[in-house]
C-alpha cells in the first residue's frame, strides 16, 4: 500500500492557499490542475482537511486528530466520482449533492466537495454544478481536481480560482520512491519516465505500463513492430 506524502514542492501559492484554507477565506471553488500524477487528489485531500480540521494550527491541518486521519470519511466532505459502471460523472450525483448542501455541516465548521475528476462531469452535470458555484453557501467549498481543464465549461472556470500544480526534481521523487523500498534500477526507470509527477512515478514503479513503454521506445528507436505496439 502505497502512503502519500504530504504536498510538497508547491511553493509559495498553495502554502497561501492552505492558509486561506484554515481560516474559512479560500475561494469557494477551486480548479487543481497538473499532469497525471502530479498530485492534484492529494493536494485536495490536504485542502479538505485543512478546511475541517478542528485544531488552533493556523497553517496547515495537524494531521493528527480524527477529521485529518479519517477524511476519506469525514461526515462533511462530499465527494462526486465516477460510478463504476459508469464513464463519466452523470447529472443525478450533482442533484443528490445539491439535496446535501441544503443540510447544516454534521460538525460545524464547513462543507467540502470534491468533484474528482472534474472535466468527467458530463454538460448537464457541469450546468447543474453551477448553481452551487454561485451560491455555494456559508462556509462550503468545492474542490475540482483535473488534467483536462479544457474540457469544463468557461462557466464553470470562471467561477473558481485555479492552482497548477507543479511537478517535483526528478532527485526528490527518486527519493520518494526509495522510502518505500523501491530498488534503484526500477527507481531509475520510473523517474525518467515521469515528468517529475510522483505519483506517475509510484505507478511506473509498480509495473503497470513498463512492457507498454518498452514497445513504445523500441518502436519510436525503428526497433519495434506497429502492429505490436499497436496491440500492447
Amino acid at each position: 500500500m502505497i502512503r502519500w506524502p504530504p504536498p510538497e514542492g508547491q511553493g509559495e501559492e498553495f502554502a497561501r492557499l492552505l492558509g486561506q484554507a484554515r481560516e474559512l477565506r479560500m475561494h469557494h471553488g477551486v480548479l487543481l490542475t497538473g499532469s497525471r500524477g502530479v498530485g492534484k487528489t492529494m493536494a485536495a485531500q490536504c485542502l479538505a482537511q485543512a478546511l475541517l480540521c478542528p485544531a488552533d494550527n493556523p497553517d496547515q491541518p495537524c494531521g493528527v486528530c480524527p477529521a485529518c486521519v479519517h477524511i476519506d470519511n469525514h461526515p462533511d466532505l462530499h465527494r462526486v466520482v465516477i460510478p463504476e459502471d459508469k464513464e463519466e460523472i452523470p447529472v443525478d450525483l450533482v442533484r443528490e449533492l445539491r439535496q446535501s448542501l441544503q443540510r447544516l455541516p454534521v460538525e460545524g465548521r464547513a462543507r467540502v466537495v470534491l468533484v474528482d475528476p472534474a472535466d468527467r462531469l458530463n454538460v448537464q452535470g457541469q450546468n447543474a454544478l453551477l448553481k452551487t458555484l454561485e451560491e455555494p453557501g456559508s462556509r462550503t467549498f468545492l474542490l475540482l481536481p483535473t488534467r483536462r481543464p479544457e474540457g469544463l465549461l468557461e462557466t464553470v472556470r470562471s467561477r473558481v480560482s485555479e492552482l497548477r500544480l507543479r511537478p517535483l526534481a526528478a532527485d526528490r521523487v527518486d527519493a520518494l520512491l526509495a522510502q518505500e523500498g523501491i530498488d534503484a534500477a526500477t527507481r531509475g526507470w520510473a523517474v525518467a519516465h515521469a515528468d517529475g509527477c510522483v505519483g506517475w512515478a509510484f505507478e511506473l514503479a509498480e509495473g503497470g505500463d513498463r512492457a507498454l513503454f518498452g514497445e513504445i521506445e523500441a518502436f519510436l528507436a525503428g526497433q519495434g513492430s506497429p502492429v505490436a505496439t499497436a496491440r500492447s
